[in-house]
């Protein structure tokens, strides 16, 4: 009998152990692959194997769309001072296999996974762009999201621009940055690029045209454009115009007669810059100049 009970209190203890348990277990819609579900692989996304980051991105194309909603969630995670005071020491005494004993870091990961989906994961631009500045503007280095909303294509396009207008500097700035690697598709924000030089903030007229400097086609609009932008009461954007132009090769001969007059400009880096796009325009014209 005495056994009989202390069977029964077993299986009850352990029943009671099992249901704590899974009370504690994380409930979450996170798809899975073999047996293991997305927090586990975007835990993995920057292992320093090799063969566990391939798996991982593996897993993570297997998983496709039913990923992003879970992927969203994770962007607007940020890790506090602590965590990050943790994870720079961690880094210092555990060099390339430090990864294991990170903390935190999952909206910079979920980045990084919405890169590996691609345009699949075209829900998730408005959040990748919101959350670029969970990104130091020093870092060196384009962001996770920046990558993210390259890979995902030409949807990031229009979004990214009208971030160029954002309040926060910051968002502005790494949208910049984003839309540097769209330089082949910026064409399809022409209109857009356009209308934002009519800004009176003048670093949102710079940006904008270092930006139609990266564009490769549609000669007989931006060359003027730029042109009119040597005018510009910014030196800055005086500056970007002609570099913009020396882009542009032979082709930007109609600027030549303004370029020529930049020579003679206020600032210093301008008259250079000017130097700079004759020369690249007119090979016969070469200007030197003093550093």
């Amino acid at each position: 009998m005495r056994k009989k009970y202390w069977s029964i209190g077993v299986l009850l203890a352990l029943g009671l152990i099992g249901g704590w348990l899974l009370a504690l277990r994380p409930r979450s819609d996170e798809p899975s692959f073999q047996g293991k579900a997305l927090g586990y692989w975007v835990r993995r996304i920057w292992h320093s194997d090799d063969q566990v980051r391939a798996r991982t991105e593996e897993a993570l194309r297997q998983m496709g769309s039913s990923a992003v909603p879970p992927l969203i969630k994770m962007l607007s995670e940020r890790d506090g001072r602590l965590v990050t005071l943790y994870n720079r020491g961690i880094g210092m005494v555990g060099g390339a296999r430090s990864w294991n004993w990170m903390a935190g870091g999952q909206s910079q990961r979920a980045a990084a996974a919405l890169q590996v989906i691609g345009p699949t994961a075209r829900d998730a631009i408005p959040f990748l762009i919101a959350n670029m500045t969970n990104y130091p503007r020093g870092a060196g280095s384009p962001s996770p999201y920046a990558y993210a909303l390259e890979f995902i294509g030409t949807k990031s396009v229009l979004p990214l621009v009208d971030a160029l207008s954002h309040p926060d500097p910051d968002v502005r700035m790494h949208a910049g940055i984003a839309l540097s690697y769209h330089h082949t598709n910026l064409v399809l924000a022409l209109p857009q690029l356009l209308k934002l030089l009519r800004t009176d903030d003048d670093a949102t007229r710079a940006e904008v045209v270092r930006l139609l400097g990266l564009t490769e086609t549609e000669h007989d609009t931006v060359i003027p454009v730029l042109t009119e932008c040597l005018r510009d009461r910014s030196a800055d954007v005086r500056g970007l115009a002609a570099r913009s132009l020396a882009y542009r090769g032979p082709a930007a001969a109609s600027a030549l007669p303004r370029l020529m007059s930049l020579l003679g400009d206020d600032d210093p880096d301008v008259q250079r810059a000017a130097a700079s796009a004759i020369t690249n325009i007119a090979p016969a014209r070469r200007i030197e100049t003093s550093r």
